[in-house]
Formats: structure tokens, sequence, C-alpha cells
């Protein structure tokens, strides 16, 4: 909640500049009224309840311009959890600056993302039943958890022996929180806080430090 090009191989002087035509304007105001639809009707009615002639008409749009964006309900169903996913990280970071800690930026990241469990369970069973979940999951947070992850390693905040198992792990244990606490394998209300703990002493920060940072109150 792509750019074109006419002829790859040849660039084109201030093309990155040239403002969308009218077409593209009414291409990309489509595809946004679908998603909104898309996931209005799936916060109502759940995922099994969603049929594709309802995103149309909420949206306003004949049924065939749907299959111009999207080639099946599965596929925006997918659309929808990625960009809502990625609009928590986005919350997340106006809280929690980009060059400030990254260790923090980490913490207050896990605690959000599996906290989905308990404040918002409706949208996390969308996100833990999708056929391919972990993928699109970790599709979501990755760029934000790499950054974090990054600029920890260059600062020496961090260290750890290879970036992207680090941030595979880190996106995966996530996941499968998330998906135990809605199963009731999990009932620890700290369990965001402690996995916090673990990654961040994972990825070098001493234990204690760890643990103030991941049960420090939100937003302090």
């Amino acid at each position: 909640m792509d750019g074109h090009e006419s002829d790859p191989g040849t660039p084109r002087t201030g093309a990155a500049d040239k403002p969308p035509s009218r077409t593209e304007r009414r291409r990309a105001e489509t595809r946004r009224r679908l998603l909104e639809a898309g996931q209005s009707v799936i916060g109502e009615r759940g995922v099994a309840g969603l049929r594709i002639t309802d995103v149309t008409e909420r949206a306003d749009v004949a049924l065939g311009s749907f299959y111009n964006h999207f080639s099946s309900k599965e596929e925006l169903v997918d659309e929808v959890v990625r960009l809502s996913l990625a609009a928590i990280v986005d919350s997340v970071l106006e809280t929690t600056p980009t060059d400030g800690d990254p260790a923090e930026i980490i913490a207050a990241s896990i605690r959000r993302f599996v906290n989905l469990a308990r404040e918002d369970p409706d949208f996390a069973r969308v996100v833990v039943h999708l056929d391919h979940a972990d993928v699109v999951f970790i599709a979501a947070v990755e760029p934000a958890a790499r950054d974090a992850i990054s600029h920890g390693l260059a600062s020496g905040r961090f260290s750890v022996p290879d970036l992207d198992t680090a941030v595979i792990t880190l996106s995966a244990g996530a996941m499968a929180l998330i998906r135990a606490t809605l199963e009731g394998r999990h009932t620890d209300p700290d369990g965001p806080a402690h996995y916090a703990t673990q990654t961040l002493v994972t990825l070098g920060v001493p234990l204690e430090e760890a643990r103030a940072l991941a049960f420090a109150p939100a937003g302090g």
C-alpha cells in the first residue's frame, strides 16, 4: 500500500528527466486504484474472499484493465502485501533516522514486524499464508535490513562473517516468529524484544547493550 526504454542499447540524453506521458500517467493511476481496491477488499474479506471483479468494480476500471497490470489474483495479493510491508519499513525509518545507530534501526524494525502477529493478526495471517510468503517478506524488508547492516559494518558497529547470510537469517527468523505467534506456539509478549536482542548479539553488539536497545520504549 516501470520504467520503459525504447532502445536499451542507445542512451537518450535527458531521458531520465523526461516527464511521463499522458498514457503512462493513466496507466500508473489505474494500477494505483487497483492496488488500493485490492488492499481494501483484502482488509474486509481476506484473501479467500477476494474476487477480481470486486477489485475492478471498487477501482472503477474495466475488468480487462486488470490483466494489463496483473497476471492473476495471486500477483495482486503479492504486490499489496509487498507494498504494505514496505510502508511499515518506511514508518520505522521515519522515527529512526537512517543515519542514526544501525543497532537501534535493527531493533526497532524487528519489534515492529514481529509484533504484527499481535497488533494486526489479520494482515499477518495474509502474509504467512501466501504460497511463497518467505520470499515476499524477505524481498520487502531486505533493502532496509541490508542498508542498516552495511552501515553497521562500515562504522564498526557490527561484525559478521557474511552480509547476505546476516540479512537472510534476520528476515527469515522474524517471519518464523510471526508464524509461531499466530499458531500459538510462541506466547511470550516479550518475544519480539528477545529476538531483537538475539539478533543484535549475533551482529556483534554486547549483550547488555543489545538488551537495552531491544527493550527500549518505542520511539525512545
